[in-house]
């Protein structure tokens, strides 16, 4: 039994030395995507919440007077997190 597993030694350590590297860049790049796109949402609602801030009669105001104003701006994209 150990001479079958020294025997196929190299050839498992070949095999693992070209999918190890490729299972952690799938795994990095993955999670750098992730990261991404959690930053864009993140942008967006700031700049969502600048442009709230901007319109001086938003507290003066109904929600329900302002709220379709704000929403049919082209920016309001609905922000939601990858699981």
């Amino acid at each position: 039994m150990d001479n079958v597993i020294v025997n196929y030694l190299p050839d498992i350590l070949k095999v693992s030395g070209i999918i190890i590297p490729l299972i952690v860049a799938i795994v990095t790049w993955y999670l750098n995507e992730r990261s991404k796109r959690i930053f864009e949402a993140y942008i967006r609602k700031e700049e969502r919440y600048a442009e709230l801030m901007s319109i001086p009669t938003a507290f003066g105001q109904q929600s329900c007077d302002i709220r379709p104003e704000f929403l049919s701006h082209p920016a309001s994209v609905p922000v939601t997190f990858g699981h």
